[in-house]
């Protein structure tokens, strides 16, 4: 699953390019050109170590992300009636592979054809205890439904504890076998084959992806309160505007010198009691 740390210029960048970021340094310049330096100083302090923050933790956050989804292993792959190693992100739907044990991450979900497994599925349900995996009845790949086949279904990301293979078939030992009884020969006939399986999902598809999926485009859960936000938000821009419509008109009515920076500057300064630069703090 591809997935890239956004690098800090970019990072920082996204954070402090947002439209209430901009809003907030543009009052706070406004607030050090009337010499409002301590409480300007302050609060453009608070708001630059709060953006700071947040890249921090965003990139802390794609970087877990990133371990998860940049596991790099090889496996063994059945081609042309023989075993070939390729790296995993050349597996497909249909491949056949043999499985390893000793700690094996799982680079895709997979079906068991053969032999049994036992794998460590903290990583995507939680759940402390070993589970065994067996092997699917004959045909049941051509039907594969994730739900129906849970239990014979190795899922990517997981870890492979421990393999149980089947006995391979008797084979006939030569003349020269026999002759030289070779102990190690013997012991070849009767071990067992490497358990099997079929790919069933790669990448995005497989239960990892959706589980990284779901945390990269989580759903949008809106309360109460989220729908009557814009309703305020929309009520205080409307009453900023008309304050500061009053106060350009009121310096207009002095007939005074005072340039056109000087009254925006003073109605900036209104909005900026109406609309708080710290507004977004504050409804947190």
């Amino acid at each position: 699953i591809p997935f890239k740390v956004d690098p800090p210029g970019k990072a920082l960048a996204a954070e402090f390019c947002a439209p209430f970021y901009l809003y907030q340094f543009q009052l706070y310049m406004v607030w050090f050109w009337f010499s409002y330096l301590v409480v300007a100083a302050a609060l453009s302090l608070v708001v630059v170590l709060a953006g700071v923050t947040n890249v921090s933790i965003t990139r802390s956050n794609q970087r877990a992300i990133a371990r998860l989804t940049g596991i790099a292993t090889e496996c063994d792959v059945l081609c042309a009636n023989a075993w070939r190693t390729v790296d995993a992100s050349n597996l497909v739907p249909g491949d056949v592979v043999r499985l390893k044990g000793n700690g094996w991450v799982l680079p895709a979900d997979l079906l068991l054809l053969s032999g049994s497994a036992i794998v460590n599925e903290s990583s995507l349900t939680g759940e402390a205890m070993p589970v065994r995996k067996a092997k699917a009845p004959v045909g049941e790949h051509a039907a594969y439904d994730q739900q129906r086949h849970a239990r014979h279904t190795l899922f990517s990301g997981t870890t492979v504890l421990q393999i149980t293979g089947e006995k391979a078939k008797p084979r006939v030992r030569s003349v020269a076998r026999e002759q030289i009884g070779s102990e190690a020969e013997a012991e070849a006939e009767a071990e067992a084959e490497a358990p099997t399986a079929i790919v069933v999902g790669t990448g995005i598809s497989t239960g990892k992806g959706g589980l990284i999926a779901s945390i990269l485009y989580p759903v949008r859960m809106v309360f109460k309160y989220d729908e009557e936000l814009p309703i305020v938000l929309l009520i205080l821009i409307t009453y900023a505007a008309v304050c500061f419509l009053l106060t350009i008109r009121l310096i207009a009515s002095n007939k005074s010198t005072t340039d056109f920076f000087t009254m925006f500057a003073y109605g900036a300064f209104t909005i900026s009691q109406v609309l708080n630069p710290l507004l977004p703090v504050a409804l947190v």
